[in-house]
Protein backbone atom coordinates (compact mmCIF):
# COMPACT_ATOMS: atom_id res chain seq x y z
CA UNK A 1 0.00 0.00 0.00
CA UNK A 2 1.27 3.47 -0.89
CA UNK A 3 1.95 6.01 1.86
CA UNK A 4 1.57 9.77 1.44
CA UNK A 5 2.67 12.66 3.64
CA UNK A 6 0.21 15.51 4.17
CA UNK A 7 0.04 18.59 6.42
CA UNK A 8 -3.16 20.05 7.81
CA UNK A 9 -3.93 23.61 6.66
CA UNK A 10 -4.11 25.25 10.10
CA UNK A 11 -1.87 28.13 8.98
CA UNK A 12 -2.65 28.07 5.28
CA UNK A 13 -3.40 31.35 3.53
CA UNK A 14 -2.11 33.39 0.62
CA UNK A 15 0.22 35.82 2.38
CA UNK A 16 2.58 36.71 -0.49
CA UNK A 17 2.94 36.35 -4.24
CA UNK A 18 5.47 33.81 -5.53
CA UNK A 19 3.50 32.50 -8.52
CA UNK A 20 0.92 33.99 -10.91
CA UNK A 21 -2.05 32.30 -9.24
CA UNK A 22 -1.42 34.18 -6.00
CA UNK A 23 -1.89 37.55 -7.72
CA UNK A 24 -5.05 39.16 -6.37
CA UNK A 25 -5.59 36.45 -3.75
CA UNK A 26 -3.73 37.87 -0.75
CA UNK A 27 -5.78 36.85 2.32
CA UNK A 28 -8.63 35.80 0.01
CA UNK A 29 -8.72 32.20 1.26
CA UNK A 30 -11.91 31.01 2.94
CA UNK A 31 -10.12 29.13 5.70
CA UNK A 32 -13.09 27.08 6.87
CA UNK A 33 -13.77 25.97 3.31
CA UNK A 34 -10.07 25.21 2.81
CA UNK A 35 -10.14 22.94 5.87
CA UNK A 36 -13.19 21.09 4.53
CA UNK A 37 -11.63 20.71 1.10
CA UNK A 38 -8.36 19.44 2.56
CA UNK A 39 -10.24 16.96 4.77
CA UNK A 40 -12.18 15.70 1.76
CA UNK A 41 -8.91 15.12 -0.11
CA UNK A 42 -7.42 13.40 2.95
CA UNK A 43 -10.46 11.13 3.30
CA UNK A 44 -10.47 10.33 -0.42
CA UNK A 45 -6.79 9.37 -0.47
CA UNK A 46 -7.15 7.42 2.79
CA UNK A 47 -9.57 5.04 1.05
CA UNK A 48 -6.74 3.96 -1.26
CA UNK A 49 -3.51 4.55 0.67
CA UNK A 50 -2.01 5.28 4.07
CA UNK A 51 -1.58 8.93 5.02
CA UNK A 52 1.01 10.25 7.48
CA UNK A 53 0.83 13.78 8.87
CA UNK A 54 3.46 16.37 9.72
CA UNK A 55 2.52 19.13 12.14
CA UNK A 56 1.98 22.53 10.49
CA UNK A 57 3.93 25.54 11.75
CA UNK A 58 2.92 29.19 12.12
CA UNK A 59 4.48 31.53 9.62
CA UNK A 60 4.74 28.82 6.96
CA UNK A 61 1.42 28.97 5.09
CA UNK A 62 2.68 26.90 2.14
CA UNK A 63 3.90 24.00 4.29
CA UNK A 64 0.55 22.39 3.46
CA UNK A 65 2.02 21.70 0.00
CA UNK A 66 4.10 18.74 1.15
CA UNK A 67 5.06 17.72 -2.40
CA UNK A 68 7.79 20.33 -2.18
CA UNK A 69 9.42 18.87 0.93
CA UNK A 70 11.87 16.77 -1.04
CA UNK A 71 12.29 14.06 -3.64
CA UNK A 72 11.82 10.53 -2.27
CA UNK A 73 13.82 7.76 -3.90
CA UNK A 74 11.25 5.34 -2.61
CA UNK A 75 12.94 1.97 -3.04
CA UNK A 76 16.16 3.20 -1.39
CA UNK A 77 14.48 5.04 1.53
CA UNK A 78 16.28 8.26 0.56
CA UNK A 79 14.89 11.78 0.58
CA UNK A 80 16.68 14.51 -1.35
CA UNK A 81 15.69 17.52 0.76
CA UNK A 82 14.49 20.62 -1.05
CA UNK A 83 16.18 23.98 -1.23
CA UNK A 84 13.52 26.54 -2.06
CA UNK A 85 13.92 29.23 -4.69
CA UNK A 86 11.72 31.62 -2.72
CA UNK A 87 12.78 32.90 0.71
CA UNK A 88 9.17 32.80 1.91
CA UNK A 89 9.43 28.99 2.08
CA UNK A 90 12.98 28.75 3.43
CA UNK A 91 11.76 27.84 6.92
CA UNK A 92 10.18 24.58 5.77
CA UNK A 93 13.20 22.31 5.09
CA UNK A 94 14.32 22.22 8.73
CA UNK A 95 10.93 20.92 9.84
CA UNK A 96 10.63 18.37 7.06
CA UNK A 97 14.21 17.26 7.70
CA UNK A 98 13.38 16.53 11.34
CA UNK A 99 10.26 14.59 10.39
CA UNK A 100 12.05 12.46 7.80
CA UNK A 101 14.89 11.64 10.21
CA UNK A 102 12.42 10.67 12.94
CA UNK A 103 10.66 8.36 10.47
CA UNK A 104 13.90 6.58 9.57
CA UNK A 105 14.66 8.07 6.17
CA UNK A 106 18.17 8.75 4.93
CA UNK A 107 18.03 12.47 4.21
CA UNK A 108 20.35 13.97 1.61
CA UNK A 109 21.14 17.67 1.98
CA UNK A 110 23.45 19.75 -0.18
CA UNK A 111 25.19 21.82 2.54
CA UNK A 112 26.79 24.39 0.25
CA UNK A 113 25.54 27.96 0.72
CA UNK A 114 25.29 28.26 -3.06
CA UNK A 115 23.66 24.86 -3.53
CA UNK A 116 21.34 24.84 -6.56
CA UNK A 117 17.64 25.21 -5.87
CA UNK A 118 15.38 22.21 -6.19
CA UNK A 119 11.76 21.98 -5.04
CA UNK A 120 11.30 18.29 -4.42
CA UNK A 121 8.49 16.21 -5.85
CA UNK A 122 7.01 19.35 -7.33
CA UNK A 123 9.78 19.06 -9.91
CA UNK A 124 10.53 15.36 -9.59
CA UNK A 125 8.09 12.58 -10.52
CA UNK A 126 8.42 8.81 -10.79
CA UNK A 127 6.55 6.80 -13.41
CA UNK A 128 5.25 3.24 -13.40
CA UNK A 129 8.55 1.97 -14.82
CA UNK A 130 10.48 3.40 -11.89
CA UNK A 131 12.01 6.11 -14.07
CA UNK A 132 12.30 9.68 -12.78
CA UNK A 133 11.30 12.89 -14.53
CA UNK A 134 12.97 16.06 -13.26
CA UNK A 135 12.27 19.62 -14.36
CA UNK A 136 14.07 22.94 -14.28
CA UNK A 137 13.47 26.44 -15.58
CA UNK A 138 11.10 28.04 -13.10
CA UNK A 139 11.69 27.01 -9.48
CA UNK A 140 14.35 24.31 -9.72
CA UNK A 141 17.72 24.51 -11.44
CA UNK A 142 19.19 22.33 -14.15
CA UNK A 143 22.32 21.96 -12.00
CA UNK A 144 20.26 20.36 -9.22
CA UNK A 145 18.63 17.93 -11.64
CA UNK A 146 22.01 16.91 -13.03
CA UNK A 147 23.42 16.52 -9.52
CA UNK A 148 20.58 14.19 -8.53
CA UNK A 149 21.01 12.22 -11.74
CA UNK A 150 24.73 11.83 -11.06
CA UNK A 151 24.23 10.80 -7.43
CA UNK A 152 21.69 8.09 -8.29
CA UNK A 153 23.55 6.84 -11.33
CA UNK A 154 21.81 3.45 -11.20
CA UNK A 155 18.43 5.11 -11.84
CA UNK A 156 16.98 6.40 -15.11
CA UNK A 157 16.30 10.13 -15.21
CA UNK A 158 14.74 12.36 -17.86
CA UNK A 159 15.41 16.08 -17.45
CA UNK A 160 12.81 18.51 -18.81
CA UNK A 161 12.68 22.28 -19.28
CA UNK A 162 9.63 24.28 -18.16
CA UNK A 163 9.04 27.53 -20.04
CA UNK A 164 5.72 28.96 -18.79
CA UNK A 165 5.56 30.82 -15.44
CA UNK A 166 1.99 29.58 -14.93
CA UNK A 167 3.35 26.03 -14.83
CA UNK A 168 6.24 26.59 -12.49
CA UNK A 169 6.50 23.02 -11.19
CA UNK A 170 6.48 19.80 -13.19
CA UNK A 171 3.49 18.46 -11.27
CA UNK A 172 1.34 21.33 -12.55
CA UNK A 173 1.64 20.17 -16.16
CA UNK A 174 2.64 16.48 -16.19
CA UNK A 175 1.27 13.46 -14.35
CA UNK A 176 2.52 9.91 -14.99
CA UNK A 177 -0.27 7.36 -14.56
CA UNK A 178 -0.03 3.83 -13.21
CA UNK A 179 -0.60 1.98 -16.51
CA UNK A 180 1.98 3.90 -18.50
CA UNK A 181 -0.01 6.87 -19.78
CA UNK A 182 0.44 10.44 -18.64
CA UNK A 183 -1.54 13.65 -18.39
CA UNK A 184 0.31 16.46 -20.15
CA UNK A 185 -0.07 20.15 -20.93
CA UNK A 186 2.49 20.36 -23.70
CA UNK A 187 2.74 24.15 -23.94
CA UNK A 188 4.43 24.27 -20.52
CA UNK A 189 7.56 22.66 -21.99
CA UNK A 190 10.30 23.48 -24.42
CA UNK A 191 9.79 21.73 -27.75
CA UNK A 192 12.57 19.22 -27.11
CA UNK A 193 11.22 18.38 -23.66
CA UNK A 194 7.71 17.84 -25.00
CA UNK A 195 9.01 15.43 -27.62
CA UNK A 196 11.05 13.61 -25.00
CA UNK A 197 7.81 12.90 -23.13
CA UNK A 198 5.86 12.09 -26.30
CA UNK A 199 8.46 9.68 -27.65
CA UNK A 200 8.77 7.90 -24.30
CA UNK A 201 5.03 7.44 -24.00
CA UNK A 202 4.61 6.41 -27.60
CA UNK A 203 1.60 8.26 -28.95
CA UNK A 204 0.91 11.95 -29.38
CA UNK A 205 0.50 14.32 -32.30
CA UNK A 206 1.13 11.76 -34.99
CA UNK A 207 3.21 9.29 -33.01
CA UNK A 208 1.46 5.96 -33.45
CA UNK A 209 1.55 3.08 -31.00
CA UNK A 210 -0.20 -0.28 -30.86
CA UNK A 211 0.23 -0.32 -27.10
CA UNK A 212 -2.60 1.86 -25.82
CA UNK A 213 -1.15 1.78 -22.31
CA UNK A 214 1.52 4.19 -23.51
CA UNK A 215 -0.49 7.23 -24.50
CA UNK A 216 -0.14 10.93 -23.80
CA UNK A 217 -3.50 12.25 -22.60
CA UNK A 218 -3.20 15.89 -23.60
CA UNK A 219 -4.78 18.54 -21.39
CA UNK A 220 -5.93 21.86 -22.82
CA UNK A 221 -5.02 25.21 -21.30
CA UNK A 222 -8.34 25.69 -19.52
CA UNK A 223 -8.10 22.36 -17.70
CA UNK A 224 -4.37 22.84 -17.12
CA UNK A 225 -5.05 26.12 -15.32
CA UNK A 226 -7.62 24.27 -13.20
CA UNK A 227 -4.63 22.08 -12.22
CA UNK A 228 -5.98 18.95 -13.91
CA UNK A 229 -2.44 17.58 -14.22
CA UNK A 230 -1.94 18.06 -10.48
CA UNK A 231 -3.52 14.69 -9.82
CA UNK A 232 -2.75 11.74 -7.55
CA UNK A 233 -2.84 8.33 -9.23
CA UNK A 234 -3.19 5.33 -6.90
CA UNK A 235 -3.61 2.08 -8.78
CA UNK A 236 -6.52 2.50 -11.18
CA UNK A 237 -7.87 5.58 -9.38
CA UNK A 238 -7.05 9.15 -10.41
CA UNK A 239 -7.85 11.75 -7.75
CA UNK A 240 -7.85 15.19 -9.32
CA UNK A 241 -9.32 18.69 -9.10
CA UNK A 242 -12.59 19.46 -10.84
CA UNK A 243 -12.10 19.64 -14.61
CA UNK A 244 -13.96 19.20 -17.90
CA UNK A 245 -16.16 16.21 -18.65
CA UNK A 246 -14.16 15.69 -21.84
CA UNK A 247 -10.90 15.17 -19.96
CA UNK A 248 -12.54 12.95 -17.35
CA UNK A 249 -14.00 10.83 -20.15
CA UNK A 250 -10.63 10.40 -21.84
CA UNK A 251 -8.98 9.35 -18.58
CA UNK A 252 -11.79 6.87 -17.90
CA UNK A 253 -11.44 5.51 -21.45
CA UNK A 254 -7.80 4.78 -20.65
CA UNK A 255 -8.92 2.45 -17.87
CA UNK A 256 -9.12 4.60 -14.75
CA UNK A 257 -11.74 5.59 -12.22
CA UNK A 258 -11.72 9.37 -11.75
CA UNK A 259 -12.58 10.98 -8.43
CA UNK A 260 -12.72 14.77 -8.52
CA UNK A 261 -12.31 16.94 -5.45
CA UNK A 262 -13.08 20.63 -5.08
CA UNK A 263 -9.80 22.37 -4.17
CA UNK A 264 -10.75 25.92 -5.15
CA UNK A 265 -9.18 27.48 -2.04
CA UNK A 266 -5.81 25.87 -2.77
CA UNK A 267 -5.88 26.90 -6.43
CA UNK A 268 -5.62 30.46 -5.11
CA UNK A 269 -2.08 29.62 -4.00
CA UNK A 270 -1.23 27.66 -7.13
CA UNK A 271 -1.67 24.12 -5.87
CA UNK A 272 -4.07 21.19 -5.88
CA UNK A 273 -4.21 17.46 -5.10
CA UNK A 274 -0.66 16.47 -6.02
CA UNK A 275 0.87 19.57 -4.41
CA UNK A 276 -0.89 18.68 -1.14
CA UNK A 277 0.64 15.20 -0.98
CA UNK A 278 4.06 13.54 -1.05
CA UNK A 279 4.43 9.88 -1.97
CA UNK A 280 6.95 8.48 0.54
CA UNK A 281 6.36 4.70 0.24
Amino acid sequence: MNTFLMCEPHFYDVEYVINPYMEGNIHAVDKQLAHRQWRNLYDTISKHAKVELIDPAPGLPDMVFTANAGLPIVDLNYIWLSKFAKTQRSGEPRLFHGWFIAEGFDVLVDPRPAAPVFEGAGDGLIDCRGEYWLAYGQRSSEKAAMLIQKFFDNKTFHILELTDPYFYHLDTCFCPLSKGQCLLFKDAFSVSSYWMIAMKHGKSSGIDSDDQRNVVIEVDEADAKRFACNAVCIGDTVIMPECSDDLIGRIEAAGYTVQTVDLSEFLKAGGAAKCLTLLIH
